[in-house]
């Protein structure tokens, strides 16, 4: 049974409505920090009802937060598709934290969810307290990205039907995903397409294509100037074992330079794993109660008011 949650809707800077699930906090667990969710390149707040119930299964009811980036889900789509780029997403987020956290929050970032989380924490390290890192990391495997380029954005085939949308997302998942149940992948498509008078339809603006090649033209996938200066703060990566984003090369890296850095590698899983998987989600709650027993992060120096 899905855990209840509320459905938010706030603005951008520019004005564009942007989309949240809010699981709020259960008795007891109003003051613990919460957690904003931060989803992939075409994926959405619902990718993160498993790992709500994971948490609530394990006595964790902290106010939980998801949010569909501009152009995805439920949130508006922009005029300019050139916005759908992760410093104006990051801008968003920290809209999205002072509208309705008004504090720091520990983000856990899926792909390019995690990439807006890192810099959401340079640019705003008062607003977050911790961060979690779904298969993405400070390099983007080249063949990857490549991969996800051969569907961003492109039309789906002409009558496709629901049990054609589940077969698929299977069928290109299920060779980084052994043993994933029927009704996991029933799950999965339902979450990856919106119904559309009872046919599967894109769930995001087809022009994310477009602002995604244009940033790949110009956007090294070297992160680690970003990963190098980030603030000092609990941090975790999850990595899949068949993961073509994210390598175990890049993690040991990462976990050398960043000597406090937790890593989770999990078997049977590709890019990206679904954070209901045990060590997942026993890395995760260790994340949290690390956190929990930090002060917040010093708030950041306002501007001086003009004279």
């Amino acid at each position: 049974m899905s855990t209840p949650c509320e459905h938010r809707t706030i603005p951008a800077a520019d004005g564009l409505q942007l989309f949240l699930r809010d699981w709020a906090a259960g008795d007891g667990a109003a003051e613990a920090t919460p957690i904003l969710c931060l989803p992939g390149l075409t994926r959405n707040s619902s990718d993160f009802e498993l790992l709500v119930e994971e948490l609530r299964a394990r006595g964790d009811g902290r106010r939980v937060l998801a949010m569909d980036f501009r152009g995805r889900g439920q949130s508006g789509f922009a005029e300019d598709f050139t916005t759908y780029n992760p410093l104006q997403e990051a801008g968003d987020v920290i809209a999205a934290i002072l509208q309705l956290v008004g504090g720091p929050a520990i983000i856990m970032g899926t792909s390019r969810g995690g990439i807006v989380g890192m810099i959401v924490s340079l640019a705003r390290p008062d607003l977050v307290k911790a961060l979690a890192l779904n298969d993405i990391g400070a390099f983007i495997e080249p063949a990857g990205a490549s991969r996800i380029m051969d569907y961003v954005g492109l039309p789906l085939p002409e009558g496709l039907d629901w049990p054609g949308a589940v077969l698929r997302v299977r069928e290109g998942l299920e060779n980084e995903f052994p043993g994933v149940s029927d009704a996991h992948w029933e799950a999965h498509a339902r979450r990856t397409f919106r119904d559309e008078g009872g046919m599967p339809a894109m769930n995001y603006d087809p022009k994310l294509r477009d602002a995604t090649l244009a940033q790949m033209e110009t956007n090294p996938p070297d992160l680690w100037p970003q990963f190098d200066t980030l603030p000092e703060m609990p941090m975790l990566v999850i990595r899949g074992e068949n993961s073509d984003i994210l390598s175990a090369e890049t993690v040991a890296e990462m976990a050398k330079r960043r000597p406090s850095l937790n890593t989770v590698q999990l078997a049977d899983r590709g890019h990206v794993p679904f954070l209901n998987e045990p060590p997942a989600v026993d890395a995760f709650v260790e994340l949290l109660a690390t956190a929990d027993a930090l002060p917040d992060p010093e708030p950041a120096a306002l501007p001086a008011p003009e004279a």
